[in-house]
């Protein structure tokens, strides 16, 4: 019952961040991502918007240390590498492409 609390949980902050982001406001979401990404370092979309969001704050470099920690993270737990969203999502940062 708690795990699924805690996924419901996640899945509103989620909803939250979604909805934040389409609303322009990137920098209370970047503080609160970074929050959740350390929270939870096993969920892979939450990399996802922290990069995105650190790139519409104009902190790309960060964007993109935010893609390599979770590469390294992933390969080091799971023994995977990044996910098809977040490899495109680094392609489009190192393009300079909008987000």
């Amino acid at each position: 019952m708690a795990a699924a609390f805690g996924e419901l949980r996640l899945t509103v902050h989620l909803l939250h961040v979604a909805a934040g982001f389409d609303l322009g406001k990137y920098w209370p979401l970047a503080a609160e991502l970074a929050r959740l990404t350390v929270a939870r370092p096993e969920h892979e979309t939450l990399p996802a918007f922290r990069a995105a969001t650190l790139c519409a704050c104009g902190r790309r470099a960060d964007a993109l240390h935010v893609l390599a920690s979770a590469r390294a993270r992933m390969t080091a737990h799971l023994g995977l590498g990044l996910t098809r969203e977040l490899k495109d999502l680094r392609t489009t940062l190192l393009r300079d492409g909008p987000v």
